[in-house]
């Protein structure tokens, strides 16, 4: 709770955390995950007895989730609340392009590689909002600010305020200054890296893990896999 305190008090404009559920049947704070359903109904629970003191919390909360499967069921608990998808994969991430009412979490360096340049187009262009994480170097926060990406999730929050400002406040045209440091070799490197890794993996899960995916339409379309 410091963490987010500290995060609201050098202006951060949301806060992404993973939750789980405890064996007395509480919601807790943790990277950890356990079973869906109990947790859903659980957090279903907290919403209806925890009144937002501000605005509802469906106009706060995004909830987001790693396969379609949840997300199917996070809908049938919270028919009003915006959705993501949580993923290191961007063929995964594409099937959700014309999915109404979910956004797109994706691993930043993954979209540094190849297709990542053309994903963040086709997204801009559906109208889906796109998140990228874990982004604690400044020289990919810039590169970040550069895509024009709709978020930003970092553990670096008073780096990313600096980061914005000098993006509004620099006159050269692209909003940082022309001397900035560039992105290096080892980093390009590991974009490529993860880029590969993200491809091997969602051919792999899709086809060891293929789900049903209920559209929220209330449809069904076998066609997708775990990512």
């Amino acid at each position: 709770m410091n963490a987010f305190t500290h995060a609201v008090e050098v202006g951060t404009h949301a806060i992404e955390t993973d939750i789980r559920l405890s064996r007395d049947g509480v919601i807790v704070l943790s990277h950890v995950d356990n079973n869906a359903d109990n947790i859903i109904a659980a957090l279903t629970r907290v919403f209806l007895s925890v009144p937002s003191p501000y605005r509802p919390w469906r106009d706060r909360v995004v909830l987001g989730s790693w396969t379609a499967e949840y997300l199917s069921l996070v809908r049938d608990h919270f028919p009003v609340y915006p959705l993501a998808i949580t993923t290191f994969s961007i063929q995964y991430a594409r099937q959700f392009l014309t999915v109404p009412g979910v956004s797109i979490s994706i691993n930043q360096k993954v979209l540094m590689g190849c297709g990542g340049r053309r994903f963040l187009a086709d997204a801009k262009r559906a109208g889906k909002a796109v998140f990228v994480w874990t982004v604690n170097k400044e020289v990919l926060m810039r590169w970040s600010v550069r895509r024009k990406v709709d978020g930003v999730i970092t553990d670096q929050p008073v780096l990313f305020e600096d980061v914005v400002r000098q993006w509004e406040d620099d006159d050269y045209g692209d909003g940082f200054v022309s001397n900035e440091v560039e992105i290096t070799l080892e980093q390009r490197a590991m974009a490529l890296l993860a880029t590969i890794a993200s491809w091997v993996l969602g051919i792999v899960l899709t086809v060891m893990y293929p789900v049903k995916f209920r559209r929220l339409d209330g449809t069904v379309d076998d066609g997708l896999g775990y990512a």
